[in-house]
């Protein structure tokens, strides 16, 4: 794993942004991943599904967390389908935090998802929060909330702080802080984390897929049978059948050495 720069095969590389979270100590208590399609992509140019789901497969088969962020926490940003357990997620609850997006529509079923993940240990985020949306049906569960200082004014971000304070147990995150007048800001509602470039950047990882069968795109085949013939996608791989010409052929093999060593066999 490497920092980020340009190369004429990039298409060969894989990217992950990270941004670092820190405490009012200075120091870093963990590490937001972000979708990053290229080596100098300064923002993510996506937040979809298929975004969030890249930033998962390449943060846990490409890089591996503990390279990404070295023991801390890491923000993963989650669409529904994870949420309501359609797809699977692919790490225990002592390595991620899981961000609920602003645009995740808050229906039964993504409560009674997220209800069931942080009964499974798993620690929730509110990402970009704004009271009005439907997701304050989540503030009970929520670990931690974020606040983008760019958006609010001084005094209803001080009401949104307030608001968030009669749940105990949440986090408060700053987020988007970019000035030291937002720093300041954020000291004095009492916010507990800051995100943002005032503090820390993100910073593009880069790393080279291992050109080896397993990192072929797995066959359509294997989703089916849930057997995967190249092994690329964890699934068992089948046995290999038996050739039966090859076994024929070792059959005559084996009779005709029988039938030398007896003395009977034509010459």
């Amino acid at each position: 794993m490497q920092p980020a720069t340009t190369s004429p095969d990039s298409t060969q590389l894989v990217h992950i942004g990270r941004q670092p979270l820190y405490d009012w100590a200075g120091h870093v208590v963990g590490y937001e991943l972000l979708f990053r399609g290229a080596a100098d992509e300064v923002e993510a140019s996506r937040r979809t599904a298929y975004a969030t789901s890249q930033v998962i497969v390449n943060a846990f088969t490409e890089f591996g967390l503990e390279q990404l962020v070295g023991g801390r926490k890491c923000f993963i940003n989650l669409t529904r389908d994870f949420l309501v357990g359609e797809l699977p997620l692919p790490f225990d609850p002592d390595h991620a935090i899981l961000e609920i997006l602003e645009t995740v529509e808050i229906d039964d079923a993504v409560l009674a998802g997220t209800a069931r993940l942080v009964q499974q240990g798993y620690e929730i985020a509110l990402d970009d929060f704004v009271f009005g949306l439907g997701h304050e049906r989540l503030l009970g569960l929520a670990s931690y909330v974020k606040l983008d200082l760019l958006i609010r004014e001084p005094d209803e971000l001080t009401e949104v702080v307030a608001r968030c304070r009669r749940y105990p147990g949440i986090k408060l995150v700053a987020e988007r802080v970019e000035t030291e007048e937002h720093i300041l800001l954020a000291q004095r509602l009492g916010f507990d984390l800051l995100q943002g470039y005032a503090v820390g950047r993100p910073q593009v990882l880069t790393a080279v897929p291992p050109r080896t069968p397993t990192s072929r795109r797995c066959p359509r085949s294997c989703r089916a049978t849930r057997r995967c013939p190249t092994g690329c996608c964890g699934r068992p791989t089948p046995p290999r059948p038996a050739c039966r010409a090859r076994s024929r052929r070792s059959a005559t093999r084996s009779c005709c050495s029988a039938r030398r060593r007896s003395g009977s066999g034509r010459r």
